[in-house]
């Protein structure tokens, strides 16, 4: 039987900018969303990140739309960083995307109420 995955994300080395990373295609399938994926992908990459990996700041783009993408990356202690365009040619246009990034200190300090581990 073929298993079809329930979610997917990337965590990638951001070029020329060492212990810096990006979360590229965060996808969860979506008659599985808001049960709580979407949070466990980004917390399991963020802690293999910062303490597998030992980075210092982990970055993202998110459709400044997407709040439920949003309100996620922000429990996850991402913060705003700015506006960001890209073109996609699909669209044939640019696309105002919302850059995030969260720090080795942010993360470590976030509550455990948050459903993510204290600093260890």
């Amino acid at each position: 039987d073929l298993v079809e995955p329930a979610g997917y994300l990337e965590l990638n080395p951001m070029p020329a900018d060492y212990g810096h990373y990006w979360i590229g295609h965060c996808v969860v399938d979506p008659q599985l969303r808001g049960a709580g994926l979407g949070r466990h992908l980004v917390r399991l990459s963020l802690d293999f990140a910062f303490r597998g990996l030992d980075a210092r700041r982990v970055s993202l783009v998110v459709f400044p739309d997407n709040t439920s993408a949003i309100r996620c990356y922000r429990r996850a202690g991402f913060i705003d960083a700015g506006d960001q365009y890209k073109y996609f040619a699909n669209t044939g246009r640019q696309h105002r995307m919302l850059q995030m990034t969260v720090d080795r200190g942010g993360y470590l300090a976030l509550p455990v109420s948050h459903g993510y581990p204290a600093g260890r």
